[in-house]
């Protein structure tokens, strides 16, 4: 919107030269930087599979999955905001319990921010940080309430792409300005009961869905 105003008009007679504002050197640049970020942002969205068949993924055996399928209107909210993927499902590994989604997409718009995804469904967010695993993997590491039960909760979360993972969602979102976009995935993990982040079989759970998607990213085109 902000682009239409943007209209050509008469050139205004010359001001006088005791008068005449100075144009900064780096106007001229940032604006045209501006112009173009917006340009990417507001791009076209690229075709949605969503509605077609699920992503394919590879598990270890250690975890037990049984699908969660998705809601029609989740399918529409997702398949409206550019997802090309979802695959949210309940399981089982050694020590935990609880329920998971990845979704792959070429765009940041289907990558909400967990936090507020939680919230809506009754949650309450309690405290968000950052926790490293290991060299080179951050997580988002959310406590959250549930009013309802009394009961508390926690979940992690990162984006990962073939060449980059992150847990800050501004870093996903400027990912998209460049000018050949990745194929990310967004990782989400909700915990029964609270275990902490670092916890072993927290970090276990994480490296083996990391490689998952690792794995699952080789055969895709960015």
């Amino acid at each position: 919107a902000a682009l239409g105003l943007l209209r050509l008009s008469p050139p205004a007679a010359a001001p006088a030269p005791d008068r005449a504002w100075p144009r900064p050197g780096w106007l001229a640049p940032t604006l045209a930087a501006a112009v173009l970020g917006l340009a990417l942002l507001y791009a076209p969205r690229p075709p949605s599979g969503l509605a077609g068949q699920p992503a394919e993924w590879s598990y270890p055996a250690e975890l037990r999955v049984s699908p969660l399928p998705l809601k029609p209107d989740e399918v529409e909210w997702l398949t409206r905001d550019g997802a090309d993927s979802a695959s949210r499902f309940q399981f089982e590994w050694p020590g935990l319990r609880g329920s998971a989604i990845l979704i792959t997409s070429r765009t940041w718009r289907a990558h909400h921010r967990p936090e507020r995804c939680f919230e809506v469904y009754g949650l309450r967010l309690e405290d968000s940080r950052t926790v490293l695993l290991e060299a080179g993997f951050p997580v988002r590491a959310v406590a959250l309430g549930d009013d309802a039960g009394g009961r508390r909760l926690s979940a992690i979360y990162w984006f990962q792409s073939a060449a980059a993972l992150t847990d800050d969602y501004g870093a996903r979102l400027w990912a998209d300005l460049s000018p050949q976009r990745q194929t990310w995935v967004l990782v989400s993990v909700l915990f029964e009961g609270a275990p902490a982040p670092d916890a072993p079989a927290v970090r276990a759970l994480a490296l083996a869905l990391r490689a998952a998607v690792a794995d699952r990213l080789k055969g895709v085109a960015p």
